[in-house]
C-alpha cells in the first residue's frame, strides 16, 4: 500500500484545493464565463451512472496559484501528521521523507514539468456505487517517471505495471475493494471497486472503448444551461438509480418504499457559476416532484424592509423567513413518509425514532410561533475585546401576526423596558452591555443598536414589504475576521492568514420551480 501512497500523492498534485467554504447567490444569476467546450472523458461515462461531475474548461491559473498559496500549507501539515503518526519503520520513515519533500516542492510551475497539467480537465463518476476519477495529463510518460523516483528516494521498489494497449495500470487490495490506478498518455485514471467489478469494466476503465451507452458533454450542458452553471464544473446525482442500488436485495415492499420516496427527490444538480481569482460561487438545486414543490413554495413569505437586509454589504447579516404552519405541516408529511419507508422495510428503531419526531411536529406551535412569519438581523459594525462584544452597529426586525403577546414578554423579562406598538422608539434597558432602541407596529418588532438607534428602529418598520429568501447568511472576512480567531487557539496565526484571505461569503436558500435552490459564495483577497 505504500505503493499506492506515493501515486496517491501524484494524484493529488493535479489537484490542489482550498478550503470549501463558499456562499450565495440571488435568484438571477450571469455565467461568468459561457465558455463550456466537450469534454471527451465525458464518453466514458457509463449513461446509468449514479452520479457524475465534470469540468469542461480548466482552472485559470491565477486561481490555482491562489489556491496553492492559501491550501497548500495547511493540507501539507495536515499530511505531515498523518504520515507521521503512520511511521516508526525505517522503510516507512524514508518513504514519508520522500512524500514530504516531494509536497514541499509542490508548486505551478512543478505540475507540468512531472507530467500533470496546469489546464487539466477531468470528470468523476460511478460504476454502480463505485468511483471512478479521470484527469487530463500533459505527458502520462513523465508523470510515471516521476512516481518512479518518488519510490527510489523512498528505498521502495515500485511494483511493475501492467501495460495493455500503451497504457500502465496497478491494481492493489483485496478482492473485496480493489484499487486501480492507470497511466495513459495524457490521461490519469483512479477507480476503487470490488476487482470483480474492476475486471468487467477494465475495457471502458482504461479507455479502451466507451460504454455503449454513454452520458455526453451535451446533456451537461443542457443542465448547466437550465440551472446557470458555467463549464467549470457541472454534475449530479441521480437519487432514483442511488435507490435502486440502495434497495438491492431488499423485499418488494422495501424496495417499493425506497423507490417512492426518491420519486419525491429524484435528481440533485450542483456545479460552479464562478470561478475567478477573486470569487467562487457554487449552486445546488435538489430537485422536487410537483407536488412536494408546491408544498415547500407555500412556505416562502413578504417580510417588512426586507430589501435593507439584502441590499448593500454588510459586515454579517441573516434572513430567515417561513409560514411556520406551513411547514409543520410539510414536516409531518415527511415524517410520515419516512415512517411507513421504516415499516415497509422492518426498521423497527427508525420507525421509533421517526414516530417520535412526527408525534413533536404535530404538537400545536406556541402561539408566539404560530404567527411568526421571520425576521432579520445585520451588523454593520462590531469590536470585540476578549471575545466579547463591546460596540455594535446594526439592526433587526421580528414579523409576526400580532406584537401584543411578545411586547408582554419583553416587559416580563425586563421591568424597566416598556415599548408600545406605536412606531416610536423606546431606549433599551440601560443595564444591557449595548445600548440601542427598540419600536413597534402591530406585526412587527425593530431594534437598532449603535450610531442613530433611535431612527433605525423605526426605519425597519417603515420599510417596503418584500419576497424573502428560506435564508441568507452573509458574513464579511474582511471587515469580522478577526472577532472569530482567540488569541488562545493553538493555530490562531494561521487562522488569521485565512481570514485576511477571504472576503464576502453569503449563502442564499430559495424555493423555485424545479425545488430547494442553495447558492455559495465567497471572495478571494
Amino acid at each position: 500500500m505504500r505503493a499506492l501512497a506515493v501515486i496517491a500523492l501524484a494524484a493529488c498534485a493535479t489537484t490542489p484545493t482550498a478550503n470549501p467554504v463558499v456562499a450565495s447567490h440571488s435568484t438571477t444569476v450571469t455565467v461568468a464565463n459561457p465558455s463550456f467546450p466537450d469534454n471527451p472523458m465525458v464518453d466514458f461515462v457509463p449513461a446509468e451512472t449514479p452520479y457524475v461531475f465534470a469540468s469542461f474548461k480548466p482552472i485559470p491559473l491565477a486561481v490555482l496559484r491562489k489556491m496553492i498559496d492559501l491550501g497548500g500549507p495547511t493540507w501539507r501539515r495536515g499530511f505531515d501528521g498523518y504520515l507521521s503518526s503512520h511511521s516508526g519503520d525505517p522503510k516507512d520513515e524514508a518513504m514519508t521523507a520522500a512524500i514530504l519533500a516531494e509536497m514541499a516542492r509542490l508548486d505551478l510551475g512543478t505540475l507540468d514539468q512531472y507530467g500533470f497539467s496546469s489546464k487539466a480537465r477531468f470528470v468523476a463518476y460511478g460504476i454502480g456505487p463505485w468511483p471512478v476519477f479521470r484527469i487530463e495529463l500533459s505527458s502520462g510518460q513523465r508523470v510515471f517517471d516521476h512516481i518512479q523516483a518518488i519510490a527510489r528516494r523512498g528505498n521502495q521498489a515500485m511494483p511493475p505495471p501492467i501495460e495493455r494497449a500503451g497504457k500502465r495500470y496497478w491494481v492493489f487490495g483485496t478482492s473485496g475493494t480493489a484499487y486501480l490506478v492507470a497511466l495513459a498518455p495524457t490521461e490519469m485514471v483512479i477507480a476503487v471497486a470490488p476487482r470483480a467489478t474492476i475486471d468487467a469494466n477494465l475495457a471502458t476503465i482504461l479507455g479502451d472503448r466507451p460504454p455503449a451507452n454513454h452520458l455526453t458533454s451535451a446533456q451537461l450542458r443542457t443542465l448547466a444551461e437550465r440551472d446557470q452553471f458555467s463549464g467549470q464544473g457541472v454534475g449530479y446525482i441521480d437519487l432514483a438509480r442511488v435507490a435502486t442500488l440502495v434497495s438491492a436485495g431488499a423485499t418488494p415492499q422495501c424496495r417499493t418504499a425506497i423507490e417512492g420516496v426518491a420519486a419525491q427527490v429524484p435528481r440533485i444538480a450542483l456545479g460552479y457559476e464562478d470561478f475567478a481569482v477573486d470569487r467562487i460561487a457554487f449552486g445546488v438545486v435538489v430537485e422536487l416532484a410537483r407536488g412536494l414543490r408546491e408544498e415547500l413554495r407555500g412556505l416562502s413569505t413578504t417580510l417588512t424592509g426586507v430589501d435593507r437586509a439584502l441590499a448593500g454589504r454588510h459586515a454579517m447579516a441573516m434572513v430567515a423567513a417561513a409560514d411556520l404552519p406551513r411547514m409543520q405541516v410539510v414536516a409531518g408529511h415527511a415524517a410520515g413518509s419516512l415512517e411507513e419507508l421504516g415499516r415497509s422495510c422492518e426498521l423497527s428503531s427508525f420507525v421509533d425514532r421517526v414516530a417520535d419526531v412526527a408525534a413533536t411536529v404535530a404538537k400545536p406551535l406556541p402561539a408566539l410561533l404560530a404567527g411568526l412569519h421571520g425576521g432579520y438581523f445585520v451588523v454593520d459594525d462590531l469590536v470585540m475585546t476578549n471575545g466579547s462584544p463591546t460596540s455594535i452597529d446594526g439592526f433587526a426586525m421580528i414579523e409576526l401576526d400580532n406584537t401584543v403577546d411578545l411586547l408582554k414578554l419583553a416587559g416580563s423579562l425586563f421591568p424597566n423596558l416598556e415599548v408600545h406598538a406605536d412606531h416610536l422608539p423606546y431606549p433599551l434597558p440601560s443595564g444591557l452591555p449595548i445600548q440601542g432602541h427598540v419600536a413597534a407596529s402591530d406585526t412587527a418588532v425593530g431594534i437598532a443598536v449603535g450610531r442613530d438607534s433611535a431612527k433605525h428602529a423605526v426605519a425597519v418598520l417603515n420599510g417596503k414589504r418584500a419576497t424573502a429568501p428560506l435564508a441568507t447568511i452573509e458574513v464579511d472576512y474582511t471587515r469580522l475576521g478577526d472577532a472569530f480567531v482567540k488569541a488562545s487557539d493553538a493555530d490562531a496565526e494561521s487562522q488569521r492568514a485565512m481570514m485576511k484571505a477571504l472576503g464576502r461569503v453569503l449563502v442564499t436558500l430559495l424555493v423555485d420551480s424545479r425545488g430547494l435552490v442553495g447558492w455559495m459564495s465567497i471572495e478571494l483577497r
